[in-house]
């Protein structure tokens, strides 16, 4: 066999590999972190404000300009020194000062010197822009991992409760076969197998549908990770909760000091200021030097109609001195929005420390919420075996049996759910401070 084709061979069987390599939840926040097609149209903004922040310093530099020109007038330029004749007599004379055509090169430097601070707040405006782009992608990139937990912690919920609908299913079916054999023994009502089996049909339905929300969940992962396919998730088991390290004033200042949203709103304050700067620029003159050397024909001299090389310098001032009060306006306009920008500011503080309480409130009450579910489930395990061992003896009926049965599935589901619950909450806190993308490879 070639070797080519077997290279080929055991490449493809190393990617299919990988790509059914059960996906966990560090891996699926690093791909996440390469491959969301947002995060990357993100990066490219960033890319872009950082070119133009280098545009805008070029602007400050000396630019060196080389063109060239040609024309072609339908009339020369002459002069009629008729008159010089005067009492002499003497024949009018035309001097014909170059041609028809005339042809220049000009190399030339231009350097600013003095703007009125527009040049500079221009530069200033662009690092500020970049920055305001780095701050839109930790943003997203919060969002996005959020979403990341929240798919795994949802696989893992769907997983959990398979394994309990099993569960349920396999008591079921023990069941059943016990009421047939006392109904086969005349011991029991026809009714009392359909009740069983009955739910037997109810558990299917719900691992079907379990199943379902699986398969939507590994494709929502896929999508969100840009994988080509989706991959199966890897089953975790959670560690129960303690509660312990959390302090809701300390969050509150991490939050202040992490989240990318109040540094948008600082940079957006930072960028009105600068605004103004360039605004009031405007009622300063403009001040440039430049010096050029000229290769033309015909030259200083159009007499000669010569090529001819020499070289031109100068000072050039420009000064705005009347708008309509526009440039005032443009100043005044700029002022306005940053102080819309320090009321956005204190509105984007609220907002953060409302979100830091609200999932701190959320993740003490699931905490509590885990711990009640795990004592009901405790005691409906204990009422499902009183009941087994009444229905055998004959003392409870088959809808005692079945009813218990059902209260002791819904209280392990009730808990798997709230540990579920517990940990989105978890992590809707981390989204809140902003720490949900720390010791991200």
């Amino acid at each position: 066999m070639p070797r080519v084709l077997v290279c080929a061979i055991f490449c493809f069987t190393i990617s299919s590999l990988h790509a059914q390599t059960p996906l966990t939840l560090e891996e699926a926040l690093r791909l996440a972190k390469q491959n969301n097609l947002n995060l990357k149209k993100q990066s490219e903004s960033q890319r872009i404000a950082k070119l133009e922040e280098w545009v805008q310093q070029a602007n400050r530099l000396p630019s060196l300009d080389l063109s060239f020109s040609g024309t072609y007038f339908s009339e020369t330029n002459k002069i009629d020194l008729g008159e010089v004749g005067g009492p002499f007599g003497l024949p009018d004379v035309q001097v014909e000062l170059g041609g028809h055509d005339r042809y220049e090169m000009q190399l030339g430097i231009r350097q600013p010197i003095f703007t009125g601070f527009r040049l500079k707040s221009q530069v200033e405006l662009a690092k500020n822009a970049s920055l305001s782009e780095a701050a839109k992608f930790e943003i997203l990139s919060n969002e996005i991992y959020h979403r990341v937990h929240l798919i795994f912690y949802q696989v893992q919920s769907l997983y959990t409760q398979r394994k309990i609908l099993d569960a349920s299913q396999r008591r079921l079916q023990i069941q059943l076969d016990n009421v047939r054999n006392l109904y086969q023994a005349a011991q029991a009502m026809a009714f009392d197998t359909l009740q069983v089996y009955n739910g037997i049909l109810s558990i299917k339905i719900e691992i079907e549908n379990n199943q379902l929300k699986q398969n939507l969940a590994k494709l929502q992962m896929a999508r969100l990770l840009d994988l080509p396919g989706s991959r199966p998730m890897a089953e975790i088991g959670l560690p129960q909760p303690t509660g312990e390290g959390n302090n809701l004033e300390q969050l509150q200042q991490e939050a202040v000091s992490k989240r990318a949203e109040l540094e948008t709103v600082r940079l957006a304050q930072n960028s009105t200021l600068l605004q103004q700067k360039l605004a009031g620029s405007t009622f300063f003159p403009t001040i440039s030097g430049q010096a050029h050397y000229h290769y033309a024909k015909p030259g200083l001299n159009p007499v000669l109609n010569q090529w001819m090389d020499y070289f031109s310098a100068g000072v050039n001032l420009q000064w705005n001195l009347w708008r309509w009060g526009g440039d005032r306006n443009k100043v005044e306009e700029a002022r306005v929005l940053h102080s819309r920008l320090q009321l956005e500011e204190k509105e984007q503080l609220r907002t953060v420390s409302y979100e830091v309480e609200e999932g701190f409130e959320n993740l003490r009450f699931s905490l509590e919420e885990w711990r009640l579910a795990e004592e009901l489930q405790s005691q409906q395990a204990e009422r499902y075996r009183i009941v087994s061992v009444q229905h055998q003896n004959g003392v409870a009926s088959t809808n005692d049996l079945v009813t218990a049965e059902a209260d002791l599935t819904r209280a392990e589901l009730q808990t798997q759910q709230a540990l579920i619950r517990y940990y989105v909450h978890l992590a809707d806190l981390k989204r809140a401070v902003g720490s949900i993308g720390e010791n991200i490879e």
